[in-house]
């Protein structure tokens, strides 16, 4: 399996370390991947599905193949702990977890469904709790990590049509301060990072 092969960026050296970013295939996620392979991590990148993690944009002068692939639906349980046994089992275990799979969909809330205002739930805020279940413990015991979450400005900034969203996001930022508490004393450090509105290139 092929893994990003870059060598240590000149700020700092991710040389040795394995990472992981769920929604990785594009847009922000990509980017972050990128980052990290440019200081020496070993990337793996996730999707839902094997193509939306190996298609990075043409403008990237990275190709995918330089990327380990493990691709699985991050609101299911059974998938996520076998995508990070797969993971620790071909690389090791996960030293970086960045959570970036999220989804949102705009419109008054009037007009949600339950099933809409679950499946949104679900990805922002299940796929960061299991993602996250699923690495403390090897973290824990090797008293080291970095957790990332990527909220929002919607994490503290209301708009319309984005309550659901606004929501999720609130979660996860309430998600990242928690945890950032709960492993301190473990070394492993947990942040979040809030983007505003992005465009794909």
């Amino acid at each position: 399996m092929a893994v990003a092969t870059e060598g240590p960026g000149s700020t700092f050296d991710l040389a040795g370390r394995v990472a992981l970013v769920t929604g990785g295939g594009s847009g922000i996620g990509f980017a972050i991947a990128r980052g990290l392979a440019h200081a020496g991590a070993r990337v793996a990148i996730n999707g839902a599905t094997a193509p939306s993690s190996t298609r990075p944009r043409r403008s990237s002068p990275m190709k995918a193949s330089m990327f380990a692939c493990y691709p699985f639906d991050v609101t299911d349980e059974a998938a996520v702990t076998a995508g990070f046994a797969a993971l620790a089992r071909d690389l090791g275990p996960t030293d970086i977890l960045v959570n970036n799979a999220a989804i949102n969909q705009r419109q008054p809330l009037e007009q949600f469904s339950l099933a809409d205002w679950r499946a949104l739930q679900a990805a922002n805020v299940d796929g960061p709790f299991l993602a996250t279940r699923a690495v403390v413990p090897a973290m824990k015991a090797n008293r080291r990590g970095k957790i990332i979450n990527i909220c929002s400005i919607a994490s503290d900034l209301g708009r319309p049509n984005i309550v659901p969203y606004a929501t999720s996001k609130g979660g996860v930022k309430m998600l990242t301060r928690a945890l950032a508490v709960e492993l301190a004393p473990f070394n492993v450090q947990v942040n979040g990072i809030a983007p505003g509105f992005s465009r794909p290139k």
